[in-house]
């Protein structure tokens, strides 16, 4: 059976970013999140996948995991989706509301 190298965390060139807020009791905290070049470097069995990565900076902790899929639009829509089970789970965890443009919520496309 054939093992894989774990796949790539690095960040590519920047393509996308949105700046958000985390709205919290007494406290605004400014959230920065960013989606890179999907790249075709996720090594499968007969060849090589896409992944896209993602960063949410001001979460404290930066390393998200990518969006992977069989060509490059499948790893942004997965990008997609990880970036707002994210911005869910710091909601769950601080308590606070993620805003953007002033409203509640992350204007990232339901998919």
């Amino acid at each position: 059976m054939k093992t894989f190298p774990p796949i790539s965390k690095e960040f590519t060139d920047t393509i996308l970013e949105r700046e958000l807020t985390l709205v919290l009791d007494t406290d605004q905290r400014t959230l920065v999140l960013r989606f890179g070049k999907p790249i075709q470097d996720v090594e499968t069995v007969d060849s090589f996948d896409w992944r896209c990565p993602i960063q949410l900076i001001g979460r404290g902790k930066e390393a998200l995991h990518p969006g992977v899929g069989v060509d490059s639009l499948q790893a942004l829509i997965n990008a997609i989706k990880i970036a707002q089970i994210e911005l869910e789970s710091l909601e769950r965890e601080t308590g606070g509301v993620v805003h953007w443009l002033d409203h509640r919520g992350y204007g990232l496309p339901q998919i």
